[in-house]
């Protein structure tokens, strides 16, 4: 049981590398690209040049549908100032719009039944007379040459709110002050639900036949804090963001979406979730002691909060993570009783988790920590507690560390020791780090200076006589020898970006 839920967490964590037909891609081409799509609409030979690159990536394969429906829309534009018939341009200005509409509320099609083309629209920002236009231009007659054009400007301009802008010049957003409001609601509401959980877990312990009634309450209290998670995780899956905008707008036309696999904006979004609820969690009088004379940990008390802890990680795999790191961080009046949870953490019978499960801090938004890839293999939760513990500054975390690593693998105790001997050395140093810099660049120029050493082929005696039909033989590659993959040019790659 225990090897297929770690499977199933490796599958839900794990991503391949998404594939794009362009290089670089906010840096050189794409950037490349939006300028000269978005730029001056008089110099048809810039659009024409980054049309033609948008053509190579759809030959390519895994080309972003909003960079294909940009350049359907700028096509259109190039047609109509070339005077052309205008019920063709009144047509192909219907088709692109058609396909934009279309392609951008597919991308937001999720659960098992289908919203409405409006509802969708409503929720992402599109402009909803855009949809009209395209259930005119789909069922009733062709929108005139003035409303296509206005249409077309306005799907660019969201095309470039939406999804170039945050693609190319990606930044971080502070919450809305709405949600900050509703943030600071959620997280009342949840230290009530434990609050709650607490008083009906105290109460069976007095009283163990509570637990034979139909419905016990702490089990409805625990239900009630998973419940909570669900409904402050689709609540915040709802808020508009421009990452998730971007995010969903890079797939490619008709693709379907891996249901099994959470995408970055889903995951992040939990794990927020999960977050707020073990900071909740790490209060004074949760689990650790709300005075500072007891800091010792009762299994009575252990009792409490062990059964909570377990449900929500059978439930969520990235709990547990999340709350050693959260533990791990309390003030040093705590430290006491956040070693004692931990050790408990440490004996739980739960699964592997993630080992390079996300941490940030809880005011962070989901784009800070979006290029995180879980990619690592599970570990079991102990070895992330000592992890986590090797990370802070204090030497009473190193030596928790070590405890707890001695009693479960002797080999990584040792170089947990080792280590230590090297931070002990290196904190004896009265040198500075400056110091030390401007030691190694004065010995830069010596080792610069220093020719490397030449390798000479060795001559073997031959018994063939040299002649000049002879093949020459191997000989050495020459000093600017590159080592290149066949078919590949001499570690470069073709120049799109021709001006």
């Amino acid at each position: 049981m225990e090897e297929i839920c770690a499977v199933e967490v490796c599958h839900v964590f794990m991503r391949l590398p998404r594939r794009t037909p362009y290089y670089d891609g906010a840096a050189s081409e794409l950037a490349f690209v939006h300028a000269q799509l978005y730029g001056d609409r008089r110099n048809i030979k810039a659009m024409e040049s980054a049309l033609a690159i948008v053509r190579l990536w759809l030959h390519r394969g895994s080309c972003p549908q909003a960079i294909e429906a940009t350049a359907v829309l700028l096509q259109c534009v190039c047609l109509d100032a070339t005077h052309a018939p205008e019920l063709a341009v009144r047509t192909s200005y219907a088709m692109a719009l058609t396909r934009f509409v279309n392609s951008v509320v597919d991308s937001f099609q999720t659960g098992m039944y289908a919203q409405s083309i409006g509802a969708i629209a409503e929720r992402i920002g599109l402009p909803l007379w855009l949809v009209q236009v395209r259930h005119s231009a789909t069922h009733e007659e062709l929108p005139s040459l003035d409303v296509a054009r206005e249409a077309c400007e306005a799907a660019l301009a969201w095309l470039d709110e939406h999804y170039w802008q945050p693609t190319v010049h990606p930044h971080t957003e502070a919450p809305a002050p709405d949600d900050t409001e509703a943030r600071q609601a959620a997280s009342l509401q949840a230290a009530q639900l434990l609050y709650a959980y607490r008083h009906h877990m105290q109460a069976l312990q007095r009283d163990v036949s509570l637990a034979q009634l139909q419905h016990p309450p702490h089990e409805k209290a625990m239900h009630e804090v998973v419940a909570w998670v669900e409904a402050e995780h689709a609540r915040r899956l709802a808020l508009p963001t421009q990452g998730d905008t971007a995010a969903r707008l890079n797939r490619q036309w008709h693709q379907e979406e891996e249901t099994p696999v959470l995408d970055a904006s889903t995951q992040l979004s939990l794990a927020s979730v999960l977050l707020l609820l073990a900071t909740e969690l790490c209060v004074p009088g949760a689990l650790l002691p709300a005075t500072k004379q007891r800091q010792a940990i009762t299994p009575e008390w252990l009792a409490v909060w062990a059964p909570l802890l377990l449900h929500i990680q059978r439930t969520y795999p990235l709990f547990l993570p999340l709350l050693a790191d959260t533990l791990t961080h309390v003030d040093e009046v705590h430290a006491q009783a956040a070693c004692a949870w931990l050790t408990h953490l440490a004996t739980l019978d739960t699964p592997p988790v993630p080992s390079d499960a996300p941490r940030w801090p809880q005011d962070a938004s989901l784009e800070a920590c979006a290029a995180h890839e879980h990619v690592a293999a599970p570990v079991p939760v102990w070895r992330l507690i000592v992890q986590y513990a090797l990370e802070r500054p204090d030497a009473a975390w190193h030596d928790y560390a070590a405890t707890l690593a001695a009693e479960r693998d002797p080999d990584l105790a040792r170089r947990i020791d080792e280590l230590r001997t090297v931070w002990a050395t290196r904190g004896l140093s009265s040198e500075s780090v400056n110091e030390c810099v401007a030691v190694m660049e004065a010995r830069v120029p010596a080792l610069v200076s220093v020719p490397p050493p030449r390798l000479e082929a060795s001559s073997m005696p031959s018994d063939v006589p040299e002649s000049p039909a002879a093949p020459p033989g191997w000989h050495l590659a020459p000093t600017p020898y590159l080592p290149t993959p066949i078919g590949c040019l001499a570690g470069a790659r073709p120049p799109l970006l021709l001006e």
